[in-house]
């Protein structure tokens, strides 16, 4: 959580905000869901989830406000979009499966 804090102080999270604000504004609600997950997902090589969770639920928030979404389907699809395991070290039980073969 202390990146998650890290970004925020840093302003990471707003400045991305800002950034797709318009492109998620110019597509339709299944389009800016889409976005929000695909940017969890590939946030996830960068981030742990916690520091997705402190670090982009209050900018994407202003964004589902903004766009007159209900803030819960952003909630629930950041959850989703950082539960992808794509690499076995990301979850310790998909870890001890992997390592056993």
């Amino acid at each position: 959580m202390g990146i998650g804090a890290a970004a925020n102080v840093l302003g990471l999270g707003k400045m991305l905000a800002e950034a797709v604000l318009p492109l998620m504004s110019s597509n339709g609600i299944y389009v800016t869901i889409g976005l929000v997950w695909l940017l969890c997902v590939v946030s996830n090589f960068l981030l742990t989830p916690l520091a997705i969770f402190a670090a982009f639920t209050v900018p994407l928030t202003e964004v589902a406000l903004k766009l007159d979404i209900n803030p819960m389907a952003f909630y629930y699809t950041i959850f989703h979009g950082c539960d992808q395991i794509i690499m076995p070290y990301e979850y310790a039980l998909v870890l001890i499966f992997f390592s056993f073969g």
